[in-house]
């Protein structure tokens, strides 16, 4: 898979995530499951206890992530589990220590594994096993373009399947 995964015994995998406040290396955050948009091709949930609006679109070697931060306070979006070099070669399953490049692209300002914001944030995620300049290539789309291929491709797939009725 080219698509960050650690529960599955996977390797090269990294995590991201939307954050306000002082810096934790532990944010704590949730959202009810009843109430958000979760599908295989994107979700969109308010998580609590902050009110943070945050969408996500998948690619096939990478997303888009998009956060509307509600409030004054310091506001970002933090990668973990990534060297300086946007890389990672972690590896919980065995497999070997292969390396995932990273690539990113935000309306946000970088500082260090942080992107900061004023407001709505976008951040745009590439991933690549053979260099930076493929994961570079392989960075998304506008939000709604992810969006729509992720959910026609889903469509197109499970549309194979038929079934009987009773």
């Amino acid at each position: 898979t080219h698509q960050p995964s650690p529960w599955i015994g996977d390797y090269g995998y990294f995590m991201f995530g939307p954050q306000m406040g002082p810096f934790t290396p532990r944010p704590v955050g949730f959202f009810e499951p009843r109430a958000a948009f979760l599908r295989p091709y994107g979700m969109k949930f308010t998580t609590a206890p902050d009110g943070m609006e945050i969408k996500l679109a998948p690619t096939r070697h990478g997303a888009v992530l998009e956060v509307d931060f509600p409030g004054t306070l310091e506001k970002r979006v933090c990668f973990s589990g990534l060297d300086e070099n946007w890389e990672t070669r972690k590896n919980s399953g065995g497999a070997p220590r292969f390396a995932m490049y990273v690539a990113t692209e935000s309306n946000g300002v970088l500082e260090r594994m942080c992107y900061k914001f004023e407001g709505h944030a976008t951040v745009k995620i590439g991933t690549s096993f053979i260099s930076h300049e493929q994961a570079r290539a392989n960075l998304p789309p506008s939000f709604d373009e992810a969006w729509d291929e992720a959910k026609n491709e889903w469509n197109g797939l499970l549309g194979r399947v038929q079934g009987e009725g009773t």
